[in-house]
């Protein structure tokens, strides 16, 4: 819907921000419950300001995150002292902002939103041919269709449809194209038509073009419209940032570290995945950990588990932490279409599809960016010293671990190369669900 009726998610935003409000209602029990509607960058932004505070509090405050943030929300908005209520009197270690420090920290908040280039630039109105009779008539755009462009910074060999990432983050909506104007009729007792004659109010006729129905991505929030993703780039301190400016292969891990992914490998990562790609979650990729995969071996990185755009996948720290402890096994593969696919494995034998669809859907041209190759294994691993002391153990234990789990995969994958109709299926082309 935002690519094929841009104009419906126009007017669908407009009239949604007009009704923005705050309303409180009985909740029982002496409690009522605070509401307040506002556009989700503002949302992302007061919800920092309250986080900020409410984990302010030492470990020994007995309240409980939610009951915390709830006291926070009112010592925002009343301007009293938030304190914390541990018993511990002056040993404490509490460090508690006042209010204006915490409202000041809103500089430090930052929203990331994905969009392409393309869908940054305003839209440029196609001129339709008048008739060749007609005098040309007046153009008269809008206060806010006619606001100023956005220039963004980026290499002259660089394709305008790459992914971009922009940083910080309400500039009006752009409204609704005018309509185009009837054409004048003939006078019915003229001889001959005579040349139409302008009307009395001037119209505009304007029409967008296809390639400006861009939709953007709002870590924590989801998919946002094209004149969204324009509005967010005129906010006070948002930051354009080109991920690949110079349009070459990209390092995918640190020079000095590679088990550390490079940022351009990051971002790539977290805008394919958008979510920890665990089934059921909903955590926001930009909050969640990168992991690889397949284990990585410290010892020999170019064996087994190294750093790569099909080695990385998105969890959130609970789901990150529950995989390191064996709760479940999980394996990424690059289908037919080029696109990642997760499968999950649980401990009581049941083989769990990722999400069917992701980044790469909603930024085809993700796949455009490249990354170099990683080394080769080497034909002759090094040895491992033991220390002096050590037990003569063929390999440590996690090493063994991490053999088990690639054994396990391995298996996996051919019983999964058995089951052809599936796989056909899952690499064609067809709407989800798969």
């Amino acid at each position: 819907m935002f690519r094929h009726d841009p104009a419906a998610v126009r007017e669908r935003r407009k009239a949604s921000v007009e009704d923005r409000r705050v309303w409180a209602e009985n909740a029982g029990d002496g409690m009522a419950v605070l509401h307040a509607s506002m556009t989700a960058e503002n949302v992302r932004v007061a919800a920092a300001r309250v986080d900020a505070l409410a984990s302010s509090v030492c470990d020994g405050d007995p309240r409980r995150d939610g009951a915390r943030r709830s006291d926070a929300v009112f010592a925002l908005l009343s301007g009293d002292v938030f304190e914390c209520q541990c018993d511990r009197g002056d040993d404490c270690d509490a460090t508690i902002p006042a209010p204006a420090m915490v409202q000041a920290a809103e500089a430090q908040v930052i929203i990331h939103v994905i969009t392409e280039a393309a869908t940054l630039d305003d839209p440029e109105p196609e001129a339709e041919p008048a008739p060749e009779a007609a005098q040309p008539a007046a153009v008269e755009a809008d206060s806010e269709a006619a606001a100023s462009a956005t220039t963004v910074p980026t290499a002259t060999d660089v394709d305008d449809a790459e992914p971009t990432l922009f940083e910080g983050s309400d500039a009006g909506s752009v409204s609704e194209d005018p309509e185009p104007a009837d054409p004048v009729a003939a006078e019915p007792d003229s001889p001959k038509e005579p040349e139409p004659k302008p009307t009395a109010e001037p119209t505009t006729t304007r029409a967008y073009s296809p390639r400006h129905s861009g939709v953007g991505f709002m870590d924590g929030y989801g998919v946002i419209s094209g004149d969204y993703v324009r509005e967010l780039t005129k906010r006070t301190g948002a930051v354009v940032r080109p991920i690949n400016p110079a349009g070459k292969a990209l390092s995918p891990h640190l020079p000095s570290d590679p088990y550390r992914p490079s940022r351009a490998m990051s971002l790539f990562v977290r805008i394919r995945d958008g979510y920890c790609t665990v089934p059921g979650c909903d955590k926001p990729a930009f909050a969640g950990d990168l992991d690889h995969v397949h284990e990585y071996d410290h010892e020999n990185p170019a064996t087994g588990g190294q750093t790569t755009a099909a080695g990385l996948a998105t969890k959130c720290r609970m789901h990150h932490q529950m995989k390191t402890d064996g709760v479940f096994l999980d394996d990424q593969y690059i289908d037919a279409t080029g696109k990642a696919r997760q499968i999950f494995y649980t401990q009581n034998g049941a083989t769990i599809h990722g999400y069917a669809e992701s980044g790469d859907d909603l930024f085809p041209t993700l796949r455009d960016i490249t990354f170099t190759d990683p080394e080769p294994p080497p034909k002759h691993p090094p040895p491992q010293p033991n220390a002096p002391e050590s037990p003569t153990r063929r390999r440590p234990r996690l090493a063994d671990t991490h053999a088990r789990r690639r054994q396990e995969r391995e298996r996996n994958r051919k019983a999964l190369a058995g089951e052809q109709p599936d796989q056909a299926r899952l690499n064609t082309q067809d709407s989800p669900p798969y």
